[in-house]
């Protein structure tokens, strides 16, 4: 793996998991705001 290959792989990980985090938040605050 080249050192340029491995920084976009971490960058597209790393963007992947505030994805997911953004998700469930907005998820969360549906969920409160429905209660």
């Amino acid at each position: 793996m080249k050192q340029e290959d491995r920084g976009i792989f971490n960058r597209g990980l790393f963007y992947r998991i505030i994805n997911n985090l953004i998700k469930t938040n907005i998820a969360t605050i549906r969920y409160s705001i429905k209660n």
